[in-house]
């Protein structure tokens, strides 16, 4: 047995363990499957780094003696697969391995006013610590491996994580929920607690998921305007607030209690 050590920029660490890690914890929810956690990283670590990626394991690869998948397979096929290259899909470029499908999600924390210019709190790459605004600003701007989140500059609340996300984070979640306090159709009353957090202009149409294009919509109005021609929009320079039109071309503006 011996140590491999991997001296690198950090967010490149951190995705590779993250693909790593995916991997292995598909791996060990196999019923046959007795290592552990940290064993099947290293095998698999071992895998891409030596071939690359692997193809899916044949059936002569599993040991029938221990009951055990071993990633690396028989000494055979270790053998035969280390002259051998990848397989790749039909019209892709990608190879079509064992592990091709796992991708890695690195979350990047980034203070809304150091995108600005206006603070110098260094954003906050998760499972490492703080790393330099230079490098923030480009996974922020363009690289689409990595989960960008934008947090209040006062609560570090987070108030918006873009295209990155259809999820709402828990915070950005209850923050909704603490601005509209009822379902924001006009009239209704449910408790935003008890509602559905939905994307004002939708996902599929290029919405993001922030705090300006998100509202609490109980179930029966979540429907209604997803399955009839009710129509709610929110106009810029308006704040939160929302605009109805219902199917005859009546609008009704509906704004959340305050203090928001």
């Amino acid at each position: 047995m011996a140590w491999l050590h991997l001296c690198a920029p950090c967010v490149e660490v951190r995705g590779a363990y993250e693909r790593v890690d995916a991997a292995a914890r598909a791996l060990a929810a196999a019923s046959d499957e007795h290592r552990s956690i940290a064993q099947i990283r290293a095998d698999v670590a071992a895998d891409l780094l030596l071939h690359g990626d692997v193809h899916d394991a044949p059936a002569e690869e599993h040991d029938s003696n221990s009951g055990r998948h071993d990633t690396l397979g028989t000494q055979s096929a270790r053998d035969s697969r280390a002259v051998r290259t990848p397989a790749v899909s039909r019209g892709s470029r990608r190879p079509a391995g064992r592990y091709s499908r796992f991708r890695p999600t690195v979350r990047v924390t980034v203070p809304a006013l150091t995108l600005l210019g206006r603070s110098e709190e260094p954003a906050v790459l998760e499972g490492y610590g703080p790393i330099p605004t230079a490098v923030a600003e480009d996974l922020a701007a363009s690289a689409p491996s990595f989960l960008r989140i934008l947090t209040h500059p006062e609560t570090g609340t987070v108030v918006s994580v873009g295209r990155s996300s259809y999820a709402v984070p828990a915070d950005l979640r209850r923050l909704v929920q603490l601005r509209d306090v009822r379902c924001r159709f006009p009239g209704c009353e449910r408790g935003a607690d008890r509602c559905d957090i939905d994307h004002t202009r939708s996902w599929e149409h290029g919405g993001q998921t922030s705090l300006d294009n998100l509202a609490c919509l109980c179930r029966g109005h979540h429907r209604l305007k997803h399955q009839t021609s009710w129509q709610v929009s929110r106009p810029p320079g308006t704040g939160a607030a929302l605009v109805w039109t219902s199917p005859l071309g009546r609008t009704v503006r509906d704004s959340p209690d305050p203090p928001f």
